[in-house]
């Protein structure tokens, strides 16, 4: 079902389908009940609020060919950042390591691979149990999946992507520093950095009838999340993602990517 298949999840993606200028005129003045983020006390309460996200199953493994038209803003968005990677990486490392963050079906990797064919890639998935349990019918050289991301932080990998998920997590903070600690370089894309005091849990709302679906997020503080990047790293690039925007907290922004070289010497 689309979130176009109700009135009320025709409300919440509307912004999708108008241009930037309108939508932030347009989006914050929808009711609060139709809007696609409401803010919470703690994380704890975001996740007590939201409504049937574990429930949803995950969906089966894509088999939709690579573009070979124009990309969308946001994969152009990525293929940008993981050029500032690749150009900066030293070339004497062999296949590139990469532990992808909710990666979920593994397009990123697929998407990367094949825009760099001169390059080789050892490329780990780490998602949900039942995600992975789905996904590893997609497994092939250099593409794997896995659950538990400890074991793939432990051993250094060169790049750690997080496209969508730092945000979804209730100690972002904490795997911030544990990524930069554990890789040469960390590409953040659809990152919320919005211009507020602090970090604040919001609800999202995906779909609201006939069938409830909600999760808990993160709208980070863009000062307090610079901060929080461990001292001795580079931002090597700042970038939008054109493709997600929202309403919340009285600004309407852009989500950002960022590229970190962090102060891990590459071995």
């Amino acid at each position: 079902m689309s979130l176009c298949d109700t009135e009320e999840g025709a409300v919440v993606g509307l912004g999708n389908y108008l241009s930037p200028e309108i939508s932030r005129k347009v989006v914050p003045r929808m009711p609060r009940r139709w809007q696609r983020f409401t803010s919470a006390p703690t994380w704890a309460d975001a996740e007590a609020a939201s409504v049937g996200s574990v429930s949803a199953p995950p969906a089966l493994p894509s088999t939709k060919a690579l573009p070979t038209q124009a990309l969308a803003g946001n994969q152009t968005a990525l293929v940008a950042a993981f050029g500032v990677v690749l150009t900066t990486r030293d070339p004497r490392g062999g296949p590139v390591r990469v532990v992808d963050f909710g990666g979920h079906d593994g397009k990123h990797a697929d998407l990367i691979q094949h825009l760099f064919p001169q390059l080789t890639f050892d490329w780990l998935v780490i998602e949900l149990p039942g995600v992975v349990e789905v996904m590893s019918a997609r497994s092939r050289p250099g593409l794997a999946f896995a659950s538990d991301p400890y074991p793939a932080l432990e051993a250094g990998p060169d790049v750690i992507l997080a496209s969508a998920s730092l945000n979804y997590i209730p100690d972002p903070t904490n795997m911030l520093r544990m990524m930069c600690e554990h890789s040469t370089f960390v590409v953040l894309t659809r990152l919320p950095l919005w211009p507020i005091e602090r970090h604040t849990a919001a609800i999202q709302h995906t779909q609201r009838r006939p069938i409830q679906f909600s999760y808990p997020t993160w709208f980070f503080s863009e000062s307090v999340f610079m901060a929080e990047i461990p001292i001795g790293s580079d931002i090597l690039l700042d970038f939008v993602c054109p493709d997600d925007r929202a309403a919340f907290a009285g600004h309407y922004s852009t989500y950002r990517g960022l590229v970190i070289a962090t102060n891990r010497v590459e071995a």
